[in-house]
């Protein structure tokens, strides 16, 4: 709310306050179209950019917490599997096609994903689930991997960047990061599971954070 009154208040000032009656003059519709151009960067820093953009939120964190018993975030480097972003929207894993890759039309799983995704597709020890897919609002997706002893779930979101100074940041994997929240009754598959990807962030020198760690070796 106290967003939506600072807004508010800057539109007020930046625009109601001009004065609307008589003839527009060339050097007024300047003007006014800069101050409009300010209000839309404004409102970017406001909203848009707490929503989409900027670092994992405490609650977001807090609910991982709350739900599983071990959770990672990680910075990533590498795109890993680009997928369809149409067939993502509608829950589906599929890879992009050239044409999709063409227009920017994919889903990045990034690096750590993507190994997880293969190590998990060439055991079939499961599925993944999409519960909230990126869209064109949005970079944060939700995706969970179910198998029987337990699930992994995954929150990809952008940490870095900004889309209105640097267009093309939503394709840099650099500026993303993964939040893991593994809740696996197992405790051989967890730590199976936690040992492939120390692997691929060893390797690739990925920064990982543990927010919380239940008695696992790690």
């Amino acid at each position: 709310m106290s967003k939506l009154f600072t807004i508010v208040l800057l539109i007020s000032q930046l625009i109601l306050t001009n004065n609307i009656y008589g003839q527009f003059k060339k050097r007024e519709i300047k003007k006014f179209t800069s101050k409009l151009f300010t209000i839309v960067l404004l409102i970017s820093q406001l909203i848009l950019t707490n929503n989409i953009y900027g670092q994992f939120k405490k609650r977001e964190i807090k609910k991982f917490t709350q739900k599983y018993n071990l959770v990672i975030s990680t910075s990533e480097k590498e795109v890993g599997h680009l997928l369809s972003f149409k067939n993502f929207s509608k829950g589906v894993f599929v890879p992009a096609n050239e044409k999709e890759k063409s227009t920017l039309m994919t889903t990045m799983l990034l690096g750590s994903l993507s190994h997880l995704y293969d190590f998990l597709e060439d055991n079939k020890k499961g599925e993944f689930i999409v519960h909230f897919p990126n869209s064109y609002t949005s970079s944060k997706f939700l995706v969970e991997y179910k198998f029987d002893s337990g699930s992994v779930f995954v929150m990809r979101k952008m940490i870095y960047g900004n889309l209105f100074l640097e267009p093309f940041s939503a394709e840099d994997p650099n500026n993303y990061g993964l939040l893991f929240g593994f809740a696996i009754n197992s405790e051989n598959d967890l730590q199976l599971l936690i040992n492939t990807l120390k692997e691929y962030w060893i390797t690739n020198n990925i920064k990982v954070i543990t927010h919380k760690n239940d008695h696992l070796e790690f």
